[in-house]
């Protein structure tokens, strides 16, 4: 299972829950010579107890977009395509997109709705500096609490649903250049 927004509790020490033996944050496949990483967002919204008391599940929830974004600045300079699965629901996999850059593709589900035509949402399209005139993100910076603005450019990132219990079959045909 993929899961890069969960911090999970070693399983080796003693009590630990076992889920951190369960769950990677991403995994890289080659597809043909196309070098594509998976990052897992998991589903938040279900894990309230998480928030509300102390749980043995082990697990700690992640900022979404603070991880998404050094997931994918990790990855991105050794694959060609970053594909994220994600169990956010469509309101929360739109505001991953608008507030990161390097998504190539969203596959998402939890609303139980189907995309069809996909969606197509601008990445680091949420934050715009109007003295710089310029779109950014935001990431940690070396100090504790430290926000950095990083320009970029807005991208097309396609967004995908596919509804739920197996009723539709998701397939999203993709055609990959590395054309800007």
């Amino acid at each position: 299972a993929l899961a890069a927004n969960y911090q999970l509790e070693d399983p080796s020490f003693p009590g630990a829950s076992p889920l951190g033996a369960l769950f990677e944050p991403y995994s890289v496949f080659d597809a043909r010579g196309l070098k594509v990483a998976v990052i897992g967002m998991a589903n938040l919204s279900s894990l309230t107890s998480i928030f509300d008391t102390p749980n043995r599940l082990g697990i700690t929830p992640l900022s979404t977009t603070q991880i998404a974004q050094a997931y994918i600045d990790l990855l991105r300079p050794s694959v060609d395509l970053i594909v994220m699965i994600s169990h956010l629901g469509l309101e929360n996999d739109e505001e991953m997109i608008e507030t990161t850059t390097g998504i190539d593709v969203v596959l998402g589900g939890h609303n139980h709705i189907v995309l069809q035509p996909p969606k197509v949402v601008r990445d680091c399209s949420r934050n715009f500096d109007e003295e710089a005139n310029s779109y950014y993100v935001e990431v940690p910076g070396p100090d504790s609490g430290e926000v950095i603005r990083r320009y970029c450019k807005p991208r097309d990132v396609t967004l995908a649903h596919s509804g739920a219990f197996a009723k539709y079959v998701g397939r999203l045909d993709l055609v990959v250049s590395n054309d800007p």
